[in-house]
Parts: structure tokens; sequence; C-alpha cells
């Protein structure tokens, strides 16, 4: 009995064993599988990782080959890592004349040991250094020995091998060399226009004087012969004695246009409150008009005061002179958009066509007859000068029979100049050749 109940016994322990053992194998191959999927995830998201650098770094290295500016890496001992195809052609290098050797192969002899401390500086206080910060116009000594004029950037990058930095270089050579044929343009313009306003008063008193010698003689002329002539006699002399006075007029607009850019005076603080009242005094002053003119309160410019007060006479006496079967009705009104004034003159006059908008600036252009309207087609083109002048734009918008609004802008005055408003008697004088 003993044996059959000992076997039973091994038995059951032997089950035991085997089911244990079976279990602690189960959980080995649980958890090496687990191993297994959490390293394929590491070694997929480490490809994935290296597959984004590889990108990123090609992508930067096709930046960098295909940057128009010179760039150029230097070590913290300023020894050229790297340079891209644009630097080579700008100092005739081959890269491997460059790579490996001290910067300052790119500098002027003279200038490397000032260069030298310079960069040494700026490794013990980096900063970067934008284009047209900091070493602005340096110059640069080609393979051939020829200088260049250029533009330096600089930027610092912290590397575990060490500090480098990133070196920017934009040829100013044509530049510069555009820079000063316009000083030498300018110049020449400068002179042009003294000539210009030189010629302009010498113009002036000639065609002047002889304009007002003929209608002198046709005025003689009509007093001594008047009752001894006919009709026609009187009507063609009249007709050279109006003619005479459009001349003159001619003349003295021409001379007006000119002087806008020939003759300019310096800014000044101008009070418009003022001028536009002085203005209007000179348009409204006698009381024999039925027109209306009122303003809004304007504001302090910064402007010639002779010209500003030229603009708003022009636009004012416009207005009156194309009026409409009403009694002119004129607003001055302005506001701000930003830092600029939008000043608008708005008249209920005959108004103009769409197509008149634009070429209403050009000097000679007018849309009526001298009979119907007289005027020598110049004053809105002095308008345009003087507004233009001022850093701003003029433009006009109109509806026939209805009227028009002529706009212009001008800065805001953002603080105060030294000089104030131009002397009174000035701008009196010029009220007086209105």
């Amino acid at each position: 009995m003993a044996g059959p109940v000992f076997s039973q016994e091994l038995s059951k322990k032997a089950s035991s064993m085997f089911l244990l053992c079976l279990g602690a194998t189960s959980s080995f191959a649980f958890a090496l599988l687990l191993t297994t999927g959490r390293n394929n995830r590491i070694e997929k998201a480490v490809v994935e990782q290296t597959s984004r650098l590889k990108l990123i770094n090609h992508k930067f290295e096709e930046l960098f080959d295909a940057n128009p500016a010179g760039l150029v890496l230097i070590d913290e001992k300023g020894i050229i890592e790297l340079v891209n195809p644009s630097l080579l052609e700008l100092f005739g290098y081959k890269e491997q004349e460059l790579i490996g050797s001290p910067v300052e192969i790119l500098v002027p002899e003279e200038i490397r040991e000032r260069h030298l401390s310079l960069r040494n500086a700026f490794l013990k206080n980096p900063e970067t250094r934008p284009m047209g910060r900091g070493l602005l116009e340096i110059k640069g000594r080609r393979k051939d020995g020829s200088l260049i004029s250029a533009n330096l950037g600089l930027i610092h990058i912290d590397d575990k091998a060490g500090p480098k930095v990133m070196g920017t270089i934009i040829d100013m050579s044509e530049i510069n060399e555009s820079r000063e044929r316009l000083m030498a343009h300018a110049e020449e313009l400068e002179q042009s226009n003294i000539a210009l306003q030189q010629f302009a008063n010498v113009a002036s008193h000639d065609l002047q004087t002889p304009i007002r010698s003929i209608s002198w003689l046709s005025r003689s002329l009509q007093k001594r012969y008047k009752d001894l002539m006919d009709e026609r006699f009187n009507e063609l002399t009249e007709s050279i004695v109006e003619n005479t006075k459009r001349m003159n007029q001619l003349v003295e607009d021409l001379l007006n246009f000119a002087r806008v850019d020939a003759k300019p005076e310096p800014f000044t603080k101008v009070n418009l409150d003022r001028l536009v009242e002085r203005v209007i005094d000179g348009h409204l002053g006698d009381g024999s008009s039925d027109a209306t003119i009122s303003n809004d309160p304007l504001p302090f410019v910064l402007g010639d005061a002779v010209q500003l007060n030229q603009l708003l006479s022009n636009l004012i006496g416009n207005a009156l002179k194309y009026r409409s079967s009403l009694p002119p009705d004129i607003h001055v009104n302005v506001h701000q958009e930003d830092d600029i004034w939008e000043f608008a003159v708005a008249d209920n006059g005959i108004g103009m066509e769409e197509r008149h908008l634009e070429g209403i600036f050009e000097i000679f252009r007018r849309l009526h007859g001298q009979k119907e309207f007289p005027g020598t087609g110049i004053g809105l083109s002095i308008c345009k000068k003087v507004v233009e002048r001022h850093h701003g734009r003029i433009w006009v918008e109109s509806t026939p029979g209805k009227g028009s609004t002529f706009k212009f802008t001008l800065p805001v005055l953002k603080e105060d100049p030294v000089t104030e408003e131009a002397p009174k008697e000035d701008q009196e004088k010029y009220l007086l050749n209105l």
C-alpha cells in the first residue's frame, strides 16, 4: 500500500513543479516580449530622429551653399572651418585654400593685428551683431590683393567642441559706388536747380518787361484813337491787352512752379489754423463775395509756411472759381490716420468727370476754355509739387454737378523743432502777390 501512496504523492509534486516551471517560463517569455517591443519602439524613434537630423543637416547645407551672402565659420582660435560658394567667389579663393587658415587671411595686412584684438574681444563678450550694426563698413582683402568694402554680421555659436562664430559678409563695393554716383548726381541737380532759379528770375524779368510794354502801347492806342477807329480796331486792341495779361500771369505762374524746388526754404513749425484764416481773409476780405468758407481746427505741421500758404490759397481759389449756380460753400477739415494728417478742401462747385481725376495735376492741363474759366493750368501742378516736397500725396474726389473734394496728406509733427513759424512779413509778402 505504501508504494502506490508514495507514487501518487510524487506524481502530485511533479505536477506542481511542472506547473510552476511552466508559469515561470511564461512570465519570462512575456517579460522578454515586452522588452523586445519597447526596444523596437526605441530603435524606431532613434531611426526617425536620425533621419530628421539628416534632413535638417541636408537643408542647412543647401541653405548655406545657396546663400547669396558670403558665410564663414571660425573656431575660438580664428581658424576657418567652413565657407560657402558665395564667399569663395567674393574673395577669389578655393575651398581648400581657406579651410584651416586663420580668418585674418581675408583681412588687409595693415589692419590684421587690430582685427585679431577685435576678434578676441568679441569671443570674450559675444553678442549677435546683425547686418548694419557692429562692424558695418569693414575692408576685406581678395586673393589677388584687391580690397572690397563689406558689411559684416556676427553670430556666436555655443558648441561642445568650443565656441564658434558665424560671419555673414555682403560686398558693399557696388552699393558704395552707386551711392557716390547718386551723391554726384544730387550735386549736379542742386547746381541745375540754382541755374534754373537764376534763369527763371532773368526770364521772368526779360519776358514781363516787353509784355508790359505791349499792354501799355495797346491801351495808349485805345485811348488815343478810340473815337477815330472802328469797332473792329477796339476789339483787336482789347484782345491784345487781355492776352498780355494772360501771358504775364503765365510767366508768373511758371516762376512760382520753378521756385518750389529751385529755391526751397527750410521747414519750420507752421500753425495751419492761423495760416488758413489769412488765406480766407485774402479771398473774402472785401466782403463782396457771396461765398462761405469755413474750417475745422487745424494742427501744427512741419513745413514751408509760404508754400503751404500757396497750396491752400490755390485749392480754395479753385473752389471759388469753379462754382456752380449756387453760392460757393467751401469747408477745410482734417483727420489723423496714425502718423499722417489727411486734409480735405470740399466745395459744392461744378465738379468733374472721373476720367479727369488723375490728369488734373499735370502742368498746363485745363478742362475748360479761357472764356469760361480763365487760367494758366499751372496752379494744381504747383499744389502737387508742394505736397510732394512735404512728403505727402494729393488727389481729388469729385461728382459732376455736386462738387469736388481735394485731399492731401502731411506728416504729423512728432516733436517741436527749434525754429518757429516763418516770419509774418514773409507770409504777408506772398499774400500780396496772390
